[in-house]
This record gives C-alpha cells, structure tokens and sequence, in this order.
C-alpha cells in the first residue's frame, strides 16, 4: 500500500508492503522527480522479496518431491563406493 499524505504540513509518502509488515518506508518532503524514484524502488524491493520467497518455495517443494530418489541414488554410490574399498584392502 502506497498512501501519500500530508504529516504535519510536510508532504510525505509512506509505503508499507503487506506481506512484509517490518518493512515501512517514508519519505518527506523529496521533489517529484525523486518521489517516483522512490515509489520504483518499493515496487522493486517487493518484487524482488516476492521472487525470492516463490524460488525458496520452489526449491523446497523439488527437495521433498525428489528426496526418495535421492535417497536412492546415494545409497546405490555407498554400496558401490563401499565394495570398491573392500576390494582394494
């Protein structure tokens, strides 16, 4: 959410980003040019946020699907790996 409003005769504009509610930005009294430098940084700190919490999401949805096969596969490498060195002693 993105409010721009008065604050004590000052104009200022307060942006708070919902899904992260530590996160609140204001800026007072900047010229125009520098307010909507301002607005593009929030826009792109949210959707950077954004991307970075749907790739962890991702990322531990592949983990947990593939986990069994993992599994699998290094279990196969420690037998081999194990009579590998049965063989060389």
């Amino acid at each position: 959410m993105i409010h721009i409003d008065n604050v004590y005769s000052q104009p200022c504009i307060n942006a708070l980003i919902s899904h992260y509610p530590t996160k609140h930005f204001s800026y007072c009294l900047a010229p125009k040019g520098d307010r909507s430098h301002f607005i593009d940084q929030a826009v792109k700190y949210y959707v950077n946020a954004e991307a970075k919490k749907n790739l962890r999401e991702k990322l531990k949805q592949g983990a947990l699907r593939w986990a069994d096969r993992d599994l699998g596969i290094t279990q196969d490498w420690f037998n081999i790996d194990e009579e590998s060195w049965q063989n060389d002693k």
